[in-house]
């Protein structure tokens, strides 16, 4: 992994899978269905493995201990769309959700684009309605909601 700066073009993605993972299949999300998690790196690798989690629900005992199919727990998390690529995000959106992407800009790292909002603004895979969606939309919404449901502190 030291090599090719593979830690980063494949670790990090893999280790934002791995907590995924572990929040569905741990049962994290089912306890707490309040909680809310946003995920860097378009979520890694877990919205494009989720037939496989759902596959592995249904066949492998060690992943049964859940009620709530893979999927749809997949459905309550929340992206950045730093994915590099119009098709991945394109993917991302499709499965997760329009309304569950927001912008990402992976900055200080070294990795980010200079312009991650001219990034999504340029894509030819999206609408202008996901677009602005994914620009600020989803995340007004998204902290309007946690802002209404938060319960004072005594």
């Amino acid at each position: 992994m030291r090599s090719y700066y593979l830690g980063n073009f494949i670790g990090n993605p893999w280790e934002t899978t791995v907590a995924i993972g572990s929040l569905i299949f741990g049962g994290v999300l089912e306890r707490l269905p309040a909680l809310t998690l946003c995920f860097a790196h378009g979520g890694g690798y877990a919205p494009y493995a989720i037939g496989r989690f759902d596959h592995g629900h249904g066949v492998r005992p060690e992943a049964r201990g859940i009620s709530v199919d893979p999927r749809a727990q997949l459905r309550r998390l929340y992206f950045d769309s730093l994915l590099h690529d119009d098709r991945a995000l394109r993917y991302l959106i499709d499965t997760a959700g329009i309304d569950h992407v927001v912008l990402g800009s992976d900055h200080p790292a070294d990795m980010g684009p200079v312009d991650p909002a001219g990034a999504v603004r340029r894509s030819p895979l999206l609408h202008p309605a996901e677009r602005d969606a994914i620009l600020g939309a989803n995340l007004s919404g998204l902290l309007a909601g946690l802002a209404a449901a938060r319960v004072p502190r005594p």
